[in-house]
């Protein structure tokens, strides 16, 4: 894959580039140099780097596409635990973190044991 071309101009909180008419940066880069993007599709990063405006590193995708593949990109939890095999815990097509569940199951009984 060729080398990410980088947004130099202002860069939002969450990543992403913003163009002087407020526009986002990697959805004009890709509408000036492909075309328009159509209703109801996105755009993936291929490359996971949100300030990219390079269009080889874009594919036009669903939103429930992608965020499933923003979903499976990640390889820890919000809490840092790493998703391992025997960390991970599958339930409807979903994963969640064994530790993180837990911790909450021993954070649950310490509160229903101080209630009562």
């Amino acid at each position: 894959m060729p080398k990410c071309i980088l947004w130099d101009g202002y860069i939002q909180p969450n990543g992403y580039g913003k163009t002087p008419d407020q526009r986002y940066a990697h959805r004009a880069a890709y509408e000036d140099e492909v075309g328009p993007i159509p209703e109801g599709m996105t755009i993936d990063h291929l490359c996971n780097v949100r300030h990219c405006v390079n269009v080889d590193h874009m594919e036009l995708v669903t939103l429930k596409e992608n965020l499933r593949r923003g979903r499976d990109r990640r390889t820890c939890c919000s809490k840092g635990h790493e998703y391992t095999e025997a960390n991970t815990y599958w339930w409807h097509g979903y994963r969640s973190c064994r530790r993180c569940l837990a911790d909450r199951a021993i954070r649950r009984y310490h509160e229903r044991k101080a209630r009562t």
